[in-house]
This record gives C-alpha cells, sequence and structure tokens, in this order.
C-alpha cells in the first residue's frame, strides 16, 4: 500500500488501552485514500466460507455480515479519530466483499495512474 500511497502505518492504535476501553487498533492506516489528507484505516478479515458454520449461509451474505461487524467494532472510533474507515474482507478462495472490492477498484486506479507517471517520466 505504501507503492500506491506514501504515508502507511501497520497496526495503528485508533483507541488507547484504558481501565474503562481494552483499546483498538487497525491493520492499517495511509493519508489520502479516499480524501485528500484524511487517514483511512483499514482492518482485514480473511474467511474460510466453506467452514460448517457458514455453509447453510449464502457466500455474499456471509461476507456482507463480517463487514458490517468490523463496522460496528471501528467505526465510531474512527469517525471520533475524523478518519474513514474501511473493512477489508475476503474469502480464503478470493470472493471480495462489496468494500474490499471498492477498495481493490481504488487501489488499482492509483497503481496505474502512478505507473504511467513514471512510465512517462523516464520517456
Amino acid at each position: 500500500m505504501s507503492t500506491a500511497w506514501g504515508n502507511c502505518v501497520k497496526e495503528p492504535i485508533i483507541v488507547d488501552t484504558s481501565t474503562a476501553h481494552p483499546g483498538l487498533r487497525g491493520d492499517l492506516v495511509c493519508r489520502g485514500v479516499w480524501e485528500p489528507q484524511r487517514e483511512a484505516l483499514f482492518d482485514v478479515r480473511v474467511l474460510d466460507t466453506d467452514a460448517p458454520s457458514y455453509v447453510p449461509h449464502p457466500v455474499a451474505t456471509v461476507l456482507k455480515n463480517a463487514e458490517e461487524e468490523k463496522k460496528r467494532k471501528y467505526l465510531a472510533a474512527c469517525k471520533e479519530r475524523h478518519a474513514s474507515f474501511t473493512p477489508i474482507v475476503t474469502s480464503v478462495d478470493g470472493l471480495f466483499a462489496p468494500q474490499m472490492a471498492a477498495f481493490g477498484s481504488a487501489l488499482a486506479e492509483r497503481l496505474s495512474e502512478k505507473w504511467a507517471y513514471k512510465a512517462k517520466s523516464k520517456a
């Protein structure tokens, strides 16, 4: 991700640990992903949608529910920090939840812009 956006930090503390709160840590924070100069926090979950507990449910529903669970856990703390939050949810088979698909598109677009610029500057 630092190839696409320069200012990225692994495992950022979102909420400090205290006696009232166990603390909250994301997987990644990058500046400028969705809005210029605004932090975008990400937390990743990879699901085995073939696990017995998920088999009776449609894969799309399992992935969407995992996204919603991540949002319940992180969104309020991220808003308090004036940052956006994007759950990165995928299956072990490579199926993406909706927000992961949107992020994948943004990442691909950003990288193509950067690489096209580098190619032009070398010519």
